[in-house]
């Protein structure tokens, strides 16, 4: 393992009820790609992530880490959520700095999808924010700025 993964998340495993079906909807959803590892084991990459689905354990989708992902096109992502069999439980909302919406998954996983807004959608919006907001250009996103005392 290299130095510059230390002390960070490197995978990610999911439990569920059926592989086929899992990477059915994340393929058709966000476009991921599969490495199968026998009947109860796949291995999935997202292109910046990889982490796995297994049935070799029970599926618990209520509690834990949000896992939340990242989208240029929210309304075209619910809309393949969608037509992949996921159901919307938060639709797309505005929060400092950017949107997203939260879906369940098949076996019921509650993930959420964002996007960071940019300085001109930002100005455009209008959006009421509790604290300004800087353009992090290192980061590529926007950081809230508490207001001085």
């Amino acid at each position: 393992m290299s130095k510059h993964n230390d002390q960070k998340i490197d995978y990610i495993e999911f439990n569920v009820q059926d592989i086929r079906r899992t990477r059915d909807f994340y393929g058709k959803a966000f476009g991921w790609t599969f490495t199968d590892y026998g009947p109860e084991y796949c291995e999935f990459q997202d292109g910046r992530l990889t982490g796995g689905f297994t049935t070799q354990g029970s599926v618990k989708s209520n509690g834990g880490p949000l896992v939340i992902l990242y989208a240029d096109d929210l309304p075209a992502t619910v809309k393949r959520v969608e037509a992949s069999g996921g159901k919307i439980v938060k639709p797309i909302y505005d929060f400092p700095g950017g949107q997203r919406f939260h879906f369940a998954d098949p076996d019921g996983y509650e993930l959420a999808v964002y996007t960071a807004l940019d300085e001109n959608r930002l100005r455009r919006s209008r959006v009421h924010l509790p604290m300004p907001l800087i353009w992090s250009r290192s980061r590529g996103t926007l950081q809230a700025v508490p207001r001085s005392m």
